[in-house]
This record gives C-alpha cells, sequence and structure tokens, in this order.
C-alpha cells in the first residue's frame, strides 16, 4: 500500500505544504472540533433540562398521581355511584347540544302547542348556559304565556340569532370543563376497567 493520495494527505497532514492544503486541513479539523462541541452541547442541555419526553412525564405525573388518588377512593364505591358520576358529566356538556329550534316554514306552520313546546326547550337550554354566560336571559322564556303568536315566534328566532352568536364560545368553555374533571375521568374509566 505504498504512498497515500495526494488528497488524503492534504487534508490530514498538518505538514502539507501548499497553502490550500493547510487551509483544509484546518477546516476539516474545525468541523470535527465543533461536531464534538455540539454533541457536548446537546448532552449537557439534555441533562440539566431533560428531554422532551422527560419534561413532558414530569409535567404530567401530578396528573397521574392525582388519577391514582381518585382511583383509589372509587374502588369502594359501587357501581351506581359510577354511572351517577357519568351521568352528571353528560348533564354538564348536555347544553353545548344544539337545541331543537323550529326555524323557516317548520316554525311558521306550528301550533301554539309545539311553540310552547319549543319555548319550553329552550329556556331549559338557555339556563344551564347561564353558568357560562351571565348575561343571558333566560327567563324571558317564561315570560310568554298570554303572549302572541308571532311574539313567541320572534322570541325563538332571537334565541336562534343569540344561540349562532355563543356557538364559537363553546370549544374553550368545552376545553376548560374537560381540563377540569380529566384526573376524575381518567380515574372512573380505570376502575371500571378494574372491574370488568
Amino acid at each position: 500500500m505504498g504512498q497515500q493520495p495526494l488528497l488524503h494527505t492534504a487534508l490530514f497532514t498538518p505538514e502539507y505544504t501548499s497553502p490550500c492544503g493547510r487551509v483544509l486541513s484546518q477546516a476539516v479539523g474545525r468541523c470535527f472540533l465543533f461536531g464534538n462541541f455540539r454533541i457536548m452541547f446537546n448532552w449537557i442541555i439534555k441533562k440539566i433540562i431533560g428531554t422532551k419526553n422527560q419534561r413532558t412525564v414530569k409535567r404530567l405525573w401530578p396528573v397521574v398521581a392525582e388519577i391514582n388518588r381518585i382511583e383509589q377512593e372509587l374502588q369502594q364505591m359501587p357501581e351506581e355511584a359510577l354511572r351517577e358520576r357519568t351521568q352528571k358529566w353528560k348533564d354538564q356538556f348536555r347544553c353545548f347540544h344544539t337545541p331543537k329550534f323550529l326555524g323557516g316554514v317548520s316554525l311558521r306552520i306550528a301550533s301554539e302547542d309545539e311553540v310552547d313546546a319549543c319555548l319550553e326547550h329552550l329556556g331549559d337550554v338557555f339556563a344551564r348556559l347561564k353558568v357560562h354566560f351571565t348575561t343571558l336571559d333566560a327567563a324571558r322564556f317564561a315570560k310568554v304565556n298570554g303572549q302572541s303568536m308571532d311574539a313567541k315566534r320572534a322570541i325563538i328566532d332571537g334565541a336562534r340569532e343569540e344561540w349562532n352568536e355563543l356557538q364559537p364560545k363553546f370549544a374553550d368553555i368545552e376545553q376548560g370543563m374537560l381540563a377540569e374533571i380529566l384526573p376524575e375521568v381518567y380515574a372512573v374509566v380505570k376502575n371500571a376497567a378494574r372491574r370488568l
């Protein structure tokens, strides 16, 4: 294996006298130096603040501890208590389901009983929403006795418009509610799976 190629000598032998060879040799040396520095720097940063996975686990660990604590409490409770909790959560989120509005032609041809039933339903839905939107007037649906059909229809149309204005805010409220009940929900699911 006699003589090494000139390029190899230029890159890795600092004694090579060509100015081009010295520049290449220094550039290759810097790449190795900075490459190792970058690896060492990343290793140090990972040791100090942890990897993304470690930070996620550290952030979620208190939630997991809370889920396990609640799940221990639920083990002594009967299954009916779990069903009641589930029903309570369904009721909390039911107010965000689109109510059965009478609209368009169906509102114009509806009988007075159908309009009154729609107003009663809307009163119930808006009363549940009042917890989240304090400015809502849910009592207006109860004050419809003795009013004309046109006034009742106008109330239903107004309620539909108000619903459409409120609907974009529902996602943020639901996210907050879900974050609040998250440990309890996971504990109930975990306990139900254990009982199966």
